[in-house]
């Protein structure tokens, strides 16, 4: 059951930050070699639908900058969107770079309000209608120690709770045992990246390493998790060029 709102909370954390990276790509593209300048603010209307909280609507409001010439672009901005099952998700999100790409931060803070209507509940046969509700924070550091290398720390929180639309459904949660959960972790990264851009890159490699240890301290169950993720030339080359597919 926490895997699967594990899930549900990382999908948020996508959904805010997926439309976020493609208005830095926008706003980090060359002006056609027009003299005005450019406004930091973007606004973008933001469309979706999946089976989990039906169809949404709404918008990403986002500023846009370089601190230095040599850092990468920082995106500050927030995010709402309502949906057909009249459920909310929203949020605020931060992806900064400062002190010539030397100092990188990112932050996000996502909630939720989801309702259900499920006929089958996990294939018990029962019928139930929930509503979950999601709080949750996650930020990294990371320090750029020489080259392209970089050293940092993140962490995260999410408090997920579910409860029924009424009190037989708040009865059959319970007799189901499905509740939600509390977690908090922290953890060490250690990340290289050569890339020329962060959203839509053609040259470079990167890869990063990364463990986050949940403990009861924090309010979570103990455990850790260990992250890799690597990708090359080719495949960053591969990647841009279905970008760019896409968005012509």
């Amino acid at each position: 059951m926490a895997r699967r709102h594990i899930g549900l909370a990382a999908f948020f954390a996508c959904s805010i930050l997926l439309p976020a990276a493609a208005l830095a790509q926008d706003a980090d593209a060359p002006s056609g070699g027009s003299d005005e300048p450019s406004s930091p603010w973007l606004f973008v209307p933001v469309v979706s639908s999946n089976p989990k909280i039906g169809t949404s609507g709404g918008a990403l409001a986002a500023f846009v900058r370089k601190f230095d010439p040599d850092s990468r672009v920082s995106l500050i901005g927030v995010m709402y969107q309502y949906t057909s099952t009249e459920s909310s998700i929203g949020g605020a999100f931060a992806r900064t770079s400062f002190g010539a790409d030397h100092h990188r931060i990112v932050g996000i803070a996502a909630f939720g309000k989801i309702n259900n209507d499920y006929q089958d509940y996990l294939g018990t046969g029962q019928p139930l209608q929930t509503q979950d509700d999601l709080r949750a924070v996650a930020g990294r550091y990371l320090y750029r120690v020489g080259g392209d290398w970089f050293l940092g720390a993140h962490g995260t929180a999410t408090n997920y709770q579910v409860f029924g639309a009424d009190p037989e459904d708040d009865l059959v949660l319970e007799t189901l045992g499905m509740r939600g959960f509390s977690s908090a972790g922290l953890g060490a990264v250690i990340m290289h990246d050569s890339r020329d851009n962060d959203d839509m890159p053609v040259r470079g490699w990167f890869m990063n390493v990364n463990n986050l240890a949940y403990r009861e301290a924090f309010g979570a169950p103990g455990y850790a998790r260990l992250s890799f993720a690597l990708a090359d030339d080719a495949l960053v080359e591969g990647v841009a060029r279905i970008a760019k597919l896409l968005s012509s």
